[in-house]
């Protein structure tokens, strides 16, 4: 390994930080970072491919983080050495990670997500704006088997450093695609044999007394504002979850994760 980086206006440490605030830097190179040891073990274990590795002097010389290290240096990825300044200028987390990967973006499309094998059941996160949240629903999709997630232009960025760390990893496994031309959407959804199913506050069908057993794409608005009223009218079917005392709505990916699991249990 070459000798330790020191300098925040090293060309890596340039490039990492410029992947982790600037999504149109993210786009052009079609890759984005990993922070923290565990999910740079499960970045490792899949099947992505990770250009770039840098880690902090000081754990290298860590005997419980030599897996790691052994597992970067054995699949022969490029890997530099960071002062601990350097590294922090490298990393988004508030916390000290000591590694950061660069990855490549997985590659995944409509028809990918929309015609998987098996059960299909599609998240569509239209318009979520905060990158945990969308993190979070990447998240609950994994858990409750979701064939993937669909984003739209003008929504969170899937693969934002708060994003990538609300998946809690799933963004290295889960198909994201993200849609330019939302207003069409739903006709090309309908078009791969989807029932499409909008998650509105009030005035839909209860959750539990929903059909949500068939292919399925589930529509999940923004935090603000919700789904369009000309996208809820175009729907199959509206779905809420009711709610007592005098709270008038969940948090979105709290939202999305108890309509997953409730398909799933119909699925079973």
């Amino acid at each position: 390994m070459e000798r330790t980086i020191r300098s925040r206006s090293h060309p890596l440490v340039r490039r990492v930080t410029g992947l982790l605030r600037d999504a149109g830097r993210r786009e052009e190179e079609r890759c984005f970072v990993v922070e923290g040891r565990r999910l740079a073990s499960e970045a490792l274990g899949s099947s992505l491919h990770v250009e770039l590795a840098l880690i902090a002097s000081d754990l290298l010389r860590d005997d419980t983080a030599r897996p790691l290290c052994e597992a970067i240096l054995d699949r022969g990825i490029e890997c530099r050495s960071l002062s601990g300044g350097a590294l922090r200028a490298a990393q988004d987390a508030d916390a000290p990670q000591g590694v950061a990967l660069v990855v490549r973006m997985p590659e995944a499309d409509l028809d990918r997500v929309a015609n998987s094998d098996g059960d299909r059941l599609v998240v569509v996160a239209w318009h979520v704006q905060d990158p945990g949240n969308l993190g979070a629903i990447i998240r609950a999709a994994e858990a409750a088997g979701a064939s993937g997630v669909v984003t739209t232009r003008g929504g969170a960025d899937p693969f934002h450093p708060r994003a990538v760390r609300g998946s809690a990893g799933s963004i290295l496994r889960v198909p994201v695609a993200r849609e330019s031309d939302p207003s069409s959407l739903p006709s090309r959804l309908r078009s791969r044999g989807l029932s499409i199913a909008a998650a509105v506050p009030r005035g839909g069908t209860r959750y539990d007394r929903a059909d949500l057993a068939g292919p399925l794409a589930l529509l999940v608005g923004s935090e603000g504002s919700g789904l369009p009223p000309e996208l809820e009218r175009s729907v199959d079917l509206r779905v809420t979850i009711p709610m007592m005392g005098r709270v008038e709505s969940l948090n979105v990916a709290v939202s999305t994760a108890l309509l997953l699991f409730e398909a799933r249990r119909q699925r079973l």
